[in-house]
């Protein structure tokens, strides 16, 4: 197996702001998680795991990411790609704070299962 493939695909997500992943059918999501951890703030469809690892900045005051809430609008997509650019152009200090907490996301197992729990037993 070539080691630079995935060496090249971190050194991608390394040098991003922004990561775009418009899925319509996602279970999981690896591909937000190995942005988030440098850095590069994920745009994600509302689906999935998608919305389990990621914060949207407009329904948290505490979020790291942008959430696309109906994957069949393109134009939705395109006003939430201009939005993530409006904040990384004139607000920087709160883009900032995203990725910090981006970057601070904590994916483990354990996390995950503690979160199900609860969701499970607070419903």
């Amino acid at each position: 197996m070539n080691e630079a493939i995935f060496i090249d695909r971190f050194l991608y997500y390394a040098a991003s702001d922004l990561f775009l992943m418009p899925s319509v059918w996602e279970p999981c999501g690896l591909c937000q998680l190995e942005a988030m951890r440098f850095g590069a703030l994920p745009l994600v469809s509302g689906v999935g795991g998608l919305l389990d690892t990621v914060k949207s900045i407009d329904d948290y005051d505490d979020g790291w990411g942008f959430v696309l809430k109906d994957i069949s609008d393109p134009t939705g997509l395109v006003r939430l790609v201009g939005r993530a650019i409006q904040i990384w152009q004139e607000q920087r200090d709160q883009w900032d704070q995203m990725v910090r907490r981006a970057l601070s996301f904590d994916s483990s197992i354990t996390t995950a299962v503690d979160n199900y729990l609860e969701k499970i037993y607070l419903k």
